[in-house]
C-alpha cells in the first residue's frame, strides 16, 4: 500500500526542519525585523508630518497670541484717552487726536436717547466676547510686533502719569471748597492712584512670591530686559519666543495700568454720578472683565419657592489701597521672585461635590470626613453616590471655581502656604454662597448669611472691576504665619447657581 503524498512530504520535511532549524528560525526573525523595518519606515514620515503640523500650529498659535496682545494694548491706549476726554489726551501727546466722542455719548444717554441699561449692557458685552479681527493688521514678522507694543507702552505709561497729575490737579482744587464746608479739612500731599514704585523695590512687609520669575534686585537680567532702555533697539536679533514673552509682560503691564486708570474712576464716580466718569468705567470694566468665566446662573431647585433665602442689609467691600496693584498667583512668600502687593491663592487639592443642605439650612450644613482629617489619597461616598478622590487643581483664573459645581453641594480645598518668617498677613476672603478657612487647624473666617443679598447684586448685578482686582471679597482678617509651612483648609457650600472661592494675601 502505497503512502499518501501529504505523509510522504512530512516524513521528508520533519528531518530536514530538525536539520536546519537554526537556519529556519534566523529567516524567520530576519523576516519579522525587515517587515517592522518596512512598517517604520512608511510610519516615520506620517509621525515627522504629523510632528511638524504641530509645531507649525504651535507656532501660528504664540504668533496670534502675540497679535491679539498687541491689539489688547490698542484697545487699552484707546480707553485711557476716552476715560481722560478729549483735550486732556490731545494735549498729552501733542496731536490733537480725537480719542472718541465719549462726552457726546454721555450726553445721549442722559437725554434718554440709548436703549434701556439692560439692552446696553448686553450689546456691549457681546461686543467684547466679539472675536477682534483688526488683530490680523497689527504687523506679522515678530520684531514688528514687538516694536508695535514697545510704543504702546510708552504711549500707555505717559497717559498713566497724566491721569496722575490731573487727578492731583482736582484734589488740589477741591481743597479750598472742602476746608470752607467743613473748616477741618486735611491736606492730602498725594493724588489717589501714586506713582508706580522705582524697579525693584518692595513695599515694606511684602517680599516677592516664590516661584513667579521676574527682574529682581541683585539678579541677571533677562535676555530682553535691556529692551526699550535704548529706544526699544535689541543689541542683537531677537527669536520669536522672547519677543513673545516680552510682549506678554509689555501687554501685562498696560492692563495694570488701565486697572488704576479704574480705580481713579471709581473715586470721581463716587462723587459725580453722571458725566464722563461713568461711562469711562463702564467701558474699562467690559474690557478688563471680558475673560472672567462666571458659572451658569441657572437654579433648578430654587426658583418659584418663594425663599428669601439670602440675608438683606448693605454693606462695603473692602477697597484696595490707591497705590499701583501688583497681582500675583501662588500660596508662598519668600524672596526669589517677583514683587507683588495681592498674592491670589490658586493652587489646592479639592474635594467634592458631598451632600449638602437645601435652603436656609445651607449656612449651617453637614459635616463630612475632610472637616475632621485630611488624608489626600482616601475616597468618599459623595452627592447622589459618586465616588470621590481629591484633586488637584492650579486655577488659571480668578476666582477658584471647585470641578462639578451642582446645587446642594458641599467642597472642601486643602493646601500648604510657605513662609521664609514669621509674619503677618490680612486674608481677604469671598465665598459664594457661603465660606469657612482653617489656617494651621483654627478657624479664621465663618461666612455665615450676612448682606448676601446685597453682595451678590454688588459683585454679579453690577459693571464693576473686583475679579481683575482679584477682590471678590466678602471680609478679611488678620493672620500670623509661621515661618516654613502652614495649612490652609476651606469649606464652601453652595446652594443654588454660581459658586466660588477666593483667598487673597496682603501687606498688613
Amino acid at each position: 500500500m502505497r503512502a499518501h503524498p501529504s505523509a510522504q512530504w512530512s516524513a521528508h520535511l520533519g528531518p530536514h526542519l530538525r536539520r536546519y532549524r537554526y537556519w529556519y528560525v534566523s529567516a524567520a526573525a530576519h523576516a519579522v525585523l525587515l517587515a517592522f523595518a518596512v512598517h517604520l519606515g512608511a510610519w516615520q514620515p506620517a509621525a515627522r508630518a504629523q510632528a511638524r503640523e504641530i509645531a507649525a500650529g504651535a507656532a501660528m498659535s504664540s504668533h496670534a497670541q502675540m497679535r491679539q496682545r498687541v491689539a489688547d494694548m490698542e484697545r487699552i491706549k484707546e480707553l485711557m484717552e476716552q476715560s481722560m476726554g478729549r483735550d486732556e489726551a490731545a494735549r498729552g501727546d501733542g496731536t490733537g487726536k480725537d480719542p472718541g466722542n465719549l462726552a457726546s455719548d454721555v450726553a445721549d444717554r442722559q437725554a434718554g436717547n440709548e436703549p434701556s441699561n439692560e439692552a446696553n449692557s448686553e450689546a456691549n458685552s457681546e461686543d467684547e466676547r466679539a472675536p477682534r479681527f483688526d488683530a490680523t493688521t497689527a504687523p506679522e514678522r515678530p520684531e514688528e510686533l514687538l516694536a508695535r507694543a514697545e510704543a504702546l507702552a510708552d504711549d500707555i505709561d505717559a497717559l498713566a502719569a497724566q491721569a496722575r497729575e490731573a487727578a492731583a490737579e482736582k484734589l488740589l482744587a477741591r481743597l479750598p471748597q472742602e476746608h470752607d464746608a467743613d473748616g477741618a479739612a486735611q491736606p492730602q500731599t498725594t493724588p489717589p492712584d501714586g506713582p508706580a514704585p522705582p524697579a525693584g523695590a518692595a513695599p515694606q512687609g511684602m517680599q516677592p512670591a516664590p516661584g513667579l520669575a521676574a527682574l529682581q534686585p541683585g539678579m541677571k537680567p533677562p535676555a530682553d530686559a535691556a529692551q526699550g532702555a535704548a529706544g526699544g533697539q535689541a543689541a542683537g536679533p531677537m527669536d520669536e519666543a522672547a519677543a513673545t514673552a516680552r510682549v506678554a509682560r509689555l501687554a501685562a503691564q498696560a492692563r495694570d495700568r488701565l486697572a488704576q486708570r479704574q480705580r481713579q474712576l471709581q473715586q470721581e464716580v463716587q462723587r459725580d454720578q453722571h458725566g464722563v466718569a461713568v461711562e469711562a468705567s463702564r467701558q474699562i470694566s467690559r474690557f478688563l472683565n471680558r475673560d472672567v468665566a462666571q458659572v451658569a446662573d441657572k437654579s433648578g431647585r430654587y426658583g418659584g419657592t418663594g425663599i428669601e433665602l439670602f440675608g438683606t442689609g448693605s454693606g462695603r467691600i473692602p477697597a484696595l489701597d490707591g497705590g499701583p496693584l501688583a497681582r500675583a498667583s501662588g500660596r508662598g512668600i519668600g524672596t526669589g521672585g517677583i514683587y507683588t502687593n495681592r498674592l491670589y491663592v490658586n493652587s489646592w487639592y479639592l474635594i467634592g461635590p458631598f451632600e449638602g443642605r437645601h435652603g436656609l439650612q445651607l449656612f449651617d450644613n453637614f459635616s463630612h470626613p475632610p472637616e475632621q482629617a485630611v488624608v489626600l489619597d482616601a475616597a468618599y461616598r459623595g452627592k447622589e453616590g459618586r465616588v470621590l478622590k481629591w484633586r488637584y487643581v492650579n486655577s488659571p483664573g480668578y476666582p477658584l471655581v471647585p470641578p462639578d459645581p451642582v446645587e446642594n453641594g458641599v467642597y472642601y480645598g486643602y493646601t500648604e502656604l510657605m513662609f521664609d518668617e514669621d509674619r503677618e498677613m490680612v486674608v481677604w476672603i469671598g465665598g459664594d454662597d457661603d465660606a469657612r478657612l482653617w489656617i494651621n487647624d483654627r478657624l479664621v473666617w465663618k461666612g455665615g448669611n450676612r448682606n448676601k443679598a446685597w453682595f451678590w447684586n454688588e459683585i454679579y448685578g453690577t459693571r464693576n472691576s473686583y475679579a481683575e482686582q482679584y477682590n471678590l471679597t466678602e471680609g478679611k482678617v488678620r493672620v500670623r504665619f509661621r515661618k516654613g509651612r502652614n495649612k490652609a483648609f476651606f469649606k464652601v457650600a453652595n446652594g443654588p447657581s454660581r459658586m466660588y472661592f477666593s483667598m487673597v494675601l496682603t501687606p498688613p
